[in-house]
């Protein structure tokens, strides 16, 4: 009987490295399970999500795979995508793979392009000088939390009038982009990880109950 030996039985960094690597292909799947669970999701070839802002912001995105909810009680696509990283500390350059969801929603009213993203102190100053931030005045936790730039601002004004859009304030690094009637969101620039997961799952049922 043959047995595959391993070269690199003895040498502990590899063994490390293996190590880091099989629970982080272990955590994956660990998440991925919990969104099938959540949303009965089967696999699925979906939407064409190549033209919204947010993906096209990813470094070198790669839908690894597709998923489509079958509960009937929302349209939601989820694209597991793998991404490149990269970070400079000192002198030293890290890279690497990474992996995160993004969700689609499709939604019964049709919105002019816009973006929703954190507001930073660059926007701030960009809006300040080009006014080009929609304000909703009467929703001052999302109002200070995120930056809202669309195509149409009275149209965008009257679809979300009276909404609660503070509700969205308990997820400080989302990212979300409407177009016509389809929402593109991430909960934020963050690797995959059971809280990311879990916060995922009670944005993807937030917005379509602010939104529709």
């Amino acid at each position: 009987m043959n047995e595959e030996i391993d070269d690199f039985a003895n040498d502990k960094e590899i063994q490390r490295l293996r190590k880091i690597r099989q629970e982080h292909d272990e955590l994956i799947e660990e998440c991925m399970a919990i969104l099938i669970k959540e949303f009965s999701l089967e696999a699925a070839l979906c939407t064409d999500i190549q033209s919204f802002f947010i993906y096209k912001s990813i470094e070198s995105p790669e839908v690894i795979e597709s998923f489509k909810s079958s509960t009937g009680h929302f349209d939601l696509e989820i694209y597991q995508v793998e991404y490149n990283w990269s970070s400079r500390v000192g002198r030293t350059n890290s890279s690497g793979t990474e992996q995160c969801f993004l969700g689609l929603l499709t939604l019964r009213k049709q919105y002019p392009h816009t973006c929703v993203f954190k507001e930073t102190l660059q926007t701030i100053i960009t809006d300040w000088f080009n006014n080009q931030d929609v304000d909703f005045r009467e929703q001052k936790k999302f109002s200070r939390r995120f930056h809202v730039i669309s195509q149409d601002r009275q149209k965008l004004e009257i679809l979300l009038f009276n909404r609660p859009l503070d509700e969205l304030a308990g997820f400080p690094e989302m990212e979300v982009e409407l177009k016509d009637n389809q929402c593109l969101f991430k909960i934020s620039g963050n690797p995959m990880s059971l809280n990311e997961t879990k916060q995922f799952i009670h944005l993807a049922k937030k917005l379509p109950a602010i939104l529709s």
